[in-house]
């Protein structure tokens, strides 16, 4: 008799983290209407969601590996993204960031 295999604790996790991520961000989405996309992060928000949803979908339905690689890069850089708006509020470190993102304005217009 083969031994009953428990999907990873890792992968449940992050499903149910994303999940109510999405709950939270439709939540928001209904009280606020309109006004939710006034406010630009909302829009880093719903790509993160929409990734996510990517992920899940791409995941469970046993697509290629290289989509659900590529879907999970997406949201860690938006996780990241999102990292770096809270540690701007940060006195010490909010010049730093920036300071690097005027940076990569100034190099944007070389590329």
């Amino acid at each position: 008799m083969m031994a009953l295999v428990w999907p990873s604790v890792w992968l449940w996790g992050t499903v149910l983290t994303g999940t109510g991520f999405i709950l939270l961000e439709i939540f928001q989405f209904i009280r606020l209407k309109a006004v939710y996309w006034a406010d630009s992060w909302n829009y880093v928000d719903f790509a993160s969601g929409v990734s996510i949803i990517a992920f899940i979908a791409v995941h469970f339905a046993g697509w290629s590996s290289e989509a659900e690689v590529g879907s999970g890069v997406v949201i860690v850089l938006l996780f990241a993204l999102r990292l770096l708006q809270t540690a701007s509020l940060h006195p010490a470190v909010g010049p730093l960031i920036l300071a690097v993102v005027r940076m990569f304005s100034d190099i944007s217009m070389f590329l």
